[in-house]
C-alpha cells in the first residue's frame, strides 16, 4: 500500500472520529425551542416551564440549575418511553389484564361523562356564567400540564364545582338514565333468581343446624333474675389505687354487715337503701345471662336457688350481695321463633348452590344481547368482593339503596335487593355503551391511554426488576452482617415522670419553668441548702400536672420503647433522647418537649438486644432488595432512554436557563 493511500485512510478515520464526536457532543435540535428529543417526540422550553411552574414550592429546589432541569426533563420523558416499552411487551393483551383494563377504561369513560354533565350545566344556565368563566380558565391552564397530572387535576377541578351544581347533576343523571332505558330494548327475568323453599326443607334445616348455627344465635342462654346490692370500695370511688388498703376493708365490712341484716330477716330493698346509698337503684330486678360476667361471679350466682341470697362477692373493686328471684334454664329457640332469620339463612345457603347450577340461564337482555346469571355474578363479584356478612340483621333496614349496600355474596341479599343490583348493572351497561357511542374514549383518548399505561407500569416494573435483581442467601447473610447494628430489638424503659404544662403565652411558659425548677430542687436540693432529697413519687404527686400519672406518684404503667421506625423518630426522638441516656434510678434534668417541661426517673431499663438473622430474615431481604433496587433503577431508566434515542440539547438548555434568569431579574426589579 502506498504512503499516500495510507495517509488518506488515516485522515478519513480521523475525520470520522472527529465527526462522530461532534455529532454526539453537539447534536442539532430539530427546532430552536426543542430542549430535548426522543424517537417520535420533543420536549420544548414551554413544556419545561409549565412543568416547573406547576411544582409545589417545596419541590422546586430539586430541579434548580442545569442538573436539576436535566432531571426534570428525564422525568417528563420516562413515562412516554416506558409506555412504549409496555406496548412492546404486549402486557395489555394478557387475558386477565386485558379484562381489568376494559373495566378501567369503562370507569374512565364514566368519569369523563360526569365531567361532561358539569360542563353542560355550566353552559346552559345563565346563573352559572361566572362559574363557567372560572372553570374554562382553569381547564385551559391544564392544557400546559403533562398527561400524568392532567386527569387528576381535572377531577379535582370538578370536585370543587360539584357541590355548587349537585342537584342539577342529579336531575340530569336521572333524565339521562331514563332516556337510555326508554331507547333501549330491555327484557328482565328476575324470577330465575328467586329460590323456592318448602316448609319441609326449612324444618329439616332447623333440626340439623339449630345447635351450631352462628355461634348459638338460635339458643337462649341460661339466665337468672336477680336483685343486687353493690358497695364500692373507697379506692374505686376516689380513683386512687395508692390510697391506704383500710378503705377496701371498710367496704367489705360494710357489705358483711348488710348481709348479716338480710340473714337476720331484714328486707333486701331496705338494706340496700341503708348500705348502698345512691346505688340502691341497682336492686331493681334484672336478668343475668351465662357468659356475661366473670366466671367466679357467675358460678357463685348460678348455684343459688330461687329466693336464696349469696355470700359477699367481690367483683371489679366492689362488693356484691345477690338475691336470686327466678332461674331459667337455657334452651333452643323454637322453629316459630326464628322462622324469618332461619328462612333467610337457608335461602342464602341454598341460593349459592342454585346460582351455580343455573348460571347459564338468561337473566336479562339489552338490545337483544343476552346476559346470563353467570355473566351477572362475574360483574357483581368484581364490583363487590365477598366478605363475612352480618347475617342476622334485616337487610331492608341495613341497606336502603344500592350504593350503600355492604359487599357480600350475592345470594346473601334479599330478593328485593337482588333485583336492585340487576337494575344497577343494566344501567351501567347502558351508560358504558352510550359513552362509546358518544366517542368519549376518542375525545379523551390521550388521557385514557396514559392512565391505562400507568396501571400497567407496576406489572412491567416488577417483571423488569425480577430480571435485574437476584437476592441469594449469601447476599442476605452478608447484608445482615454489614448492617447488624440496625437489626436490634429496641431498648425499653419503665419510668416515672413529672409533667409541668407550658401554656400558650411567654408568661405561662416562664411560670411553668419556675414550677419545674421548684420540683427539681426538692428532688435534687443544692449542697448548701442542707435539705434532704425527697422521694420522686412524693414530688410527682405534689407538682405533676398530668392527672393520670400524678395520682400514681408519676408512674407510667406502659413501657417506653426506643424509636422503632421513622414516624416514632420524627414524633418522639426529642423525648427518647433524654430518657435513653439515663441509667436505672437516675433522674433527668428538666427538659422541654412539645411545649411542656418534664423531669423523668428511670425505674427499669432494658438495653437493645441483637436479633438473630433467622428472626429478621424477611426484613433483611426486603431492605436488601430496596438497596439493590436503588442501584439498578437509574441504569435501567438510562438504558430505556438510550434505546428511545433520548437527547438533551445543551445549547438550548443553557439558553432557556439564561432566559429564565433574566425573566426573574426583571420581575425582581
Amino acid at each position: 500500500m502506498s504512503r499516500k493511500r495510507m495517509s488518506l485512510i488515516v485522515l478519513l478515520i480521523a475525520l470520522l472520529v472527529v465527526g462522530c464526536g461532534q455529532k454526539e457532543s453537539n447534536p442539532i435540535p430539530p427546532h430552536p425551542n426543542a430542549v430535548a428529543s426522543y424517537k417520535g417526540g420533543v420536549i420544548t422550553k414551554d413544556q419545561i416551564k409549565a412543568k416547573y411552574d406547576s411544582l409545589m414550592a417545596c419541590c422546586k429546589d430539586r430541579y434548580q440549575g442545569s442538573d436539576g432541569r436535566r432531571r426534570l426533563i428525564k422525568e417528563m420523558v420516562l413515562p412516554v418511553v416506558i409506555s412504549r416499552a409496555i406496548k412492546h411487551k404486549k402486557i395489555d393483551l394478557r387475558g386477565n389484564i386485558r379484562e381489568e383494563l376494559g373495566n378501567l377504561q369503562d370507569k374512565l369513560n364514566m368519569s369523563f361523562l360526569h365531567i361532561k354533565f358539569h360542563e353542560q350545566i355550566l353552559a346552559n344556565n345563565e346563573k352559572h356564567k361566572d362559574l363557567k368563566a372560572t372553570y374554562e380558565f382553569q381547564k385551559k391552564r391544564l392544557e400546559g400540564f403533562p398527561l400524568s397530572e392532567r386527569f387528576d387535576r381535572l377531577v379535582q377541578l370538578n370536585e370543587k364545582i360539584h357541590p355548587l351544581v349537585a342537584e342539577e347533576v342529579k336531575k340530569m343523571t336521572k333524565d339521562y338514565i331514563g332516556r337510555l332505558r326508554r331507547e333501549a330494548s330491555i327484557t328482565k327475568n328476575y324470577e330465575v333468581l328467586n329460590v323456592q323453599l318448602t316448609d319441609e326443607e326449612l324444618k329439616d334445616f332447623y333440626q340439623q343446624h339449630k345447635q351450631g348455627l352462628h355461634d348459638d344465635e338460635y339458643r337462649v342462654p341460661e339466665r337468672v333474675r336477680i336483685q343486687e346490692i353493690v358497695i364500692e370500695s373507697a379506692n374505686e370511688k376516689e380513683n386512687c389505687p395508692t390510697c391506704p388498703k383500710e378503705n377496701n376493708r371498710q367496704a367489705k365490712e360494710k357489705a358483711n354487715a348488710a348481709l348479716l341484716e338480710i340473714r337476720s330477716g331484714a328486707d333486701f330493698q331496705t338494706v340496700a337503701k341503708m348500705y348502698a346509698g345512691n346505688k340502691s337503684e341497682e336492686t331493681n330486678p334484672r336478668w343475668l345471662a351465662r357468659g356475661t360476667e366473670p366466671i367466679e361471679f357467675e358460678e357463685a350466682v348460678f348455684t343459688l336457688e330461687d329466693g336464696e341470697v349469696s355470700q359477699v362477692l367481690e367483683k371489679e373493686s366492689a362488693f356484691h350481695i345477690v338475691k336470686v328471684l327466678k332461674k331459667q334454664p337455657g334452651r333452643f329457640k323454637s322453629y316459630e321463633e326464628i322462622l324469618n332469620p332461619l328462612e333467610r339463612e337457608y335461602r342464602w345457603q341454598k341460593g349459592e348452590k342454585y346460582l351455580r347450577e343455573n348460571r347459564d340461564r338468561i337473566l336479562f337482555t339489552i338490545n337483544s344481547k343476552p346476559y346470563t346469571i353467570g355473566d351477572f355474578l362475574a360483574e357483581y363479584t368484581r364490583e363487590n368482593p365477598p366478605h363475612q356478612c352480618h347475617h342476622m340483621q334485616e337487610m331492608d333496614q341495613q341497606v336502603q339503596k344500592m350504593e350503600d349496600m355492604q359487599p357480600c355474596d350475592f345470594s346473601h341479599n334479599s330478593f328485593k335487593d337482588q333485583k336492585m343490583f340487576v337494575d344497577g348493572l343494566i344501567d351501567r351497561e347502558l351508560i358504558t355503551e352510550d359513552t362509546y357511542n358518544q366517542m368519549i374514549h376518542v375525545e379523551h383518548g390521550k388521557e385514557i391511554e396514559f392512565l391505562t399505561m400507568a396501571s400497567l407500569y407496576p406489572i412491567f416494573h416488577r417483571e423488569e426488576m425480577q430480571k435485574l435483581i437476584h437476592i441469594s442467601d449469601d447476599m442476605v447473610r452478608n447484608y445482615y452482617d454489614e448492617k447488624k447494628e440496625i437489626y436490634k430489638y429496641p431498648a425499653k424503659a419503665k419510668l416515672s415522670m413529672i409533667v409541668i404544662k407550658g401554656g400558650d403565652t411567654p408568661e405561662d411558659k416562664e411560670g411553668a419553668l419556675e414550677r419545674a425548677k421548684k420540683a427539681y430542687s426538692e428532688l435534687k436540693p443544692s449542697f448548701f441548702s442542707f435539705k434532704k432529697e425527697k422521694d420522686f413519687a412524693e414530688v410527682a404527686r405534689k407538682y405533676s400536672e398530668d392527672q393520670e400519672t400524678a395520682v400514681k406518684g408519676g408512674r407510667l404503667d406502659v413501657d417506653v420503647y426506643e424509636c422503632r421506625n421513622a414516624i416514632e423518630f420524627m414524633l418522639m426522638h426529642g423525648f427518647h433522647k433524654q430518657i435513653f441516656k439515663l441509667n436505672p434510678g437516675d433522674i433527668s434534668d428538666i427538659f422541654e418537649f412539645e411545649n411542656n417541661y418534664y423531669i423523668v426517673q428511670i425505674r427499669e431499663l432494658e438495653a437493645r438486644k441483637q436479633l438473630a438473622l433467622e428472626d429478621v430474615r424477611e426484613k433483611v431481604k426486603e431492605d436488601l432488595y430496596t438497596a439493590e433496587h436503588q442501584k439498578v433503577m437509574e441504569n435501567w431508566e438510562d438504558e430505556l432512554l438510550k434505546a428511545a434515542g433520548f437527547k438533551i440539547y445543551d445549547q438550548v438548555l443553557q439558553q432557556m436557563l439564561a432566559e429564565t434568569e433574566d425573566s426573574q431579574k426583571t420581575k425582581e426589579s
